[in-house]
């Protein structure tokens, strides 16, 4: 990496930890740009090289987490604890939920955006950013359930991705919400979810259009 590279990443890293440290202490919301250039130490233009919005940071912050989510998925590493497949995507689900522990104020604001189709539909960036989410979270379940032989149509394949995705936002939503003892009420729901969902999906006679 080239110096203009070190000192364009040094500048990126900066502006996410002063918006990081900004958020915490003030709210998402009472937070402005102008207060993020202020305490970078940067000017706005420098700013809108590298963000557009607040939002950019959310998603900036959430590619920061994306590899410690990603790096353990291993459906191998997940059948040495869980033998089904209800078991084994629990278990990316927990993994999940202990990393976003460390960062719950910026995954609350990410799942605001997501769920915001409003926001959502004015940024094709967010777009592309939550098809890339969704993609890759599919591509695991997919190789978990081909494994458990579970073999979607691959007709029903973007049916399914957003299905998939869809139970993994609300599961999130509840475990941000969640005051049961260890979050019982979430892994409840997420069981009783995933089984009803996955039988759907291997019983022939049942649609997924």
């Amino acid at each position: 990496m080239g110096l203009r590279e070190q000192n364009k990443l040094k500048t990126k890293n900066k502006i996410l930890a002063v918006s990081t440290s900004l958020f915490l202490k003030n709210g998402f919301d009472n937070v402005g740009i102008r207060d993020i250039v202020s305490k970078s130490g940067i000017s706005i233009g420098t700013y809108y090289n590298y963000f557009t919005t607040k939002e950019d940071i959310v998603f900036a912050l959430i590619d920061e987490i994306v590899p410690d989510l990603f790096k353990k998925w291993s459906s191998e590493n997940m059948e040495k604890q869980a033998s089904d497949v209800t078991g084994i995507l629990t278990l990316v689900f927990k993994l999940h939920f202990d990393i976003f522990s460390k960062k719950i104020f910026i995954v609350k604001e990410f799942f605001n955006i997501v769920t915001n189709p409003n926001l959502v539909m004015k940024s094709s960036i967010y777009k592309d950013k939550i098809s890339e989410y969704k993609t890759t979270f599919w591509n695991f379940v997919l190789e978990v359930l081909i494994k458990h032989n579970i073999n979607p149509n691959p007709h029903n394949y973007e049916n399914l991705k957003s299905f998939f995705w869809a139970i993994y936002i609300t599961s999130v939503y509840y475990w941000i919400q969640d005051t049961s003892p260890k979050k019982q009420n979430t892994f409840s729901y997420l069981k009783t979810t995933l089984n009803t969902f996955l039988y759907g999906v291997t019983d022939p006679s049942i649609s997924l259009k």
